[in-house]
């Protein structure tokens, strides 16, 4: 038996499948389902955005998993492999949020987390007796993972050489804009740390990309395993939720165990919004305070935030652009509102009348997909330029370069410069 996974890309506004020259991090969930599937079944990985897939090789199932903005590349070529007879099987957090709509394009759905209806779905396979939906009742229990196959990557260069790992699934948090929640519920779980530790040693590599939503959710765990990273010497990256600031003890373990930087999500520097959204536990009066914290302890601040919620007006733009120049983030994440299948978010907008449509395609950052409330669209979109030609200029990343730890200086500089080119193009 031949299997296929596809990573999809992702369709441009000119209806071309978007393509780069190299991929820009590994991936971790096709290596991982590689390794869950059953032994004697030979798998092949396809990244869609670097590669061709070939749609006539006999393979016997091609598995797909799709964000919602790679949902509608996904579909055509679920369309494809079974135009030519294939069995395709599509799973992910836009399947599962929609799977009605995906199993139009596909044999079967899985519905929720793989591991407890993996195996099952080729044993049906094998028998020719394929499900329509596959769905996952209740949560998996973080043990004995199975190592990634990454060796199955085609490509040899990645743009960040970091590994992708997994130490916790979920986020205790409920935002109404996150699809995390959706997906997992409120559970939160975590390997064992020693499991987490000899995957580490296993693969050999000293750069890594903790892919969990909030490594830091459980101060017991975290600080347990940041005290196993550090005999290992190695550099990593993650995100968690600003109260790590409140912790200087996990601060200083989190740079210890080798941290470059922390994505976190501040979201909004306006109370009203992050109550709106149920983050009213994120305090903006106690920002400037803890992000300095972190910062001092030697772990820059990539900050991410959202611009066009209902409490935002045109002022808005210039007060987060001197928020982020007073604060001096490592570099910006800077999103539109997306509301995402499943959300409360789309669920309120819809309701109210004010999603625009439902081309996946374009449920991107930055795009605008709703009418705001308190500006027009154009004005949304022009702001959201506004913020990124000022914080990626020049005077802005030499200034923000003295408060970055001296360690990450070149990366800092590098993934700055990148990305106020990226800025420049319109392509961020």
């Amino acid at each position: 038996m031949k299997i296929l996974l596809v990573q999809p890309s992702r369709i441009g506004d000119n209806g071309a499948i978007l393509k780069r020259k190299m991929p820009f991090i590994r991936t971790l969930v096709l290596p991982y389902l590689a390794a869950l599937t059953p032994a004697g079944i030979k798998v092949e990985i396809v990244d869609d955005s670097v590669e061709e897939i070939n749609f006539n090789d006999d393979y016997d199932l091609i598995g797909l998993t799709a964000l919602t903005s790679q949902a509608l590349r996904a579909y055509q070529i679920a369309d494809e492999f079974r135009k030519r007879g294939r069995k395709v099987v599509m799973g992910g957090i836009h399947a599962t949020t929609l799977p009605e709509e995906a199993i139009q394009h596909c044999d079967a759905v899985v519905i929720g987390e793989a591991e407890n209806v993996w195996e099952k779905l080729f044993e049906d396979c094998r028998k020719g007796n394929l499900k329509q939906f596959y769905r996952a009742h209740g949560f998996y229990e973080l043990k004995n993972l199975p190592a990634p196959r990454f060796e199955l990557l085609n490509g040899k260069s990645f743009h960040l050489p970091f590994i992708p790992i997994q130490a916790s699934r979920g986020c205790p948090h409920d935002c109404d804009f996150c699809s995390v929640s959706e997906f997992y519920g409120k559970s939160y779980r975590f390997r064992p740390v020693e499991e987490v530790i000899e995957e580490i040693k296993t693969s050999g590599a000293k750069k890594y990309v903790f892919i969990d939503d909030n490594v830091t959710a459980n101060r017991r765990y975290s600080k347990k395993l940041f005290k196993a990273l550090i005999p290992l010497k190695i550099k990593w990256i993650g995100q968690c939720t600003i109260n790590l600031g409140r912790d200087p003890e996990m601060c200083r373990l989190a740079y210890e165990s080798g941290c470059y930087f922390m994505g976190i999500g501040i979201e909004s520097i306006n109370q009203e919004n992050l109550v709106s959204m149920d983050k009213g536990w994120n305090k903006v009066a106690e920002f400037p305070k803890l992000l300095n914290i972190i910062r001092k302890h030697g772990i820059g601040v990539v900050l991410n935030m959202i611009v066009g919620l209902d409490n935002d007006d045109k002022e808005t733009f210039h007060k987060i652009v001197h928020f982020l120049l007073k604060n001096d983030a490592f570099y910006l994440i800077l999103n539109t509102p997306i509301p995402y299948p499943g959300t409360r978010l789309a669920s309120k907008l819809e309701k109210d009348g004010r999603l625009l449509h439902k081309d996946w395609s374009k449920y991107i950052q930055g795009s605008v997909v709703f009418s705001p409330k308190s500006m027009s669209i154009e004005s949304l979109k022009k702001g959201y330029w506004y913020i990124l030609d000022r914080f990626f200029s020049y005077n802005s990343i030499v200034k923000r370069s003295f408060s970055q730890p001296l360690k990450n200086l070149p990366f800092y500089l590098r993934r700055n410069i990148e990305l106020r080119m990226s800025v420049r193009r319109r392509d961020y």
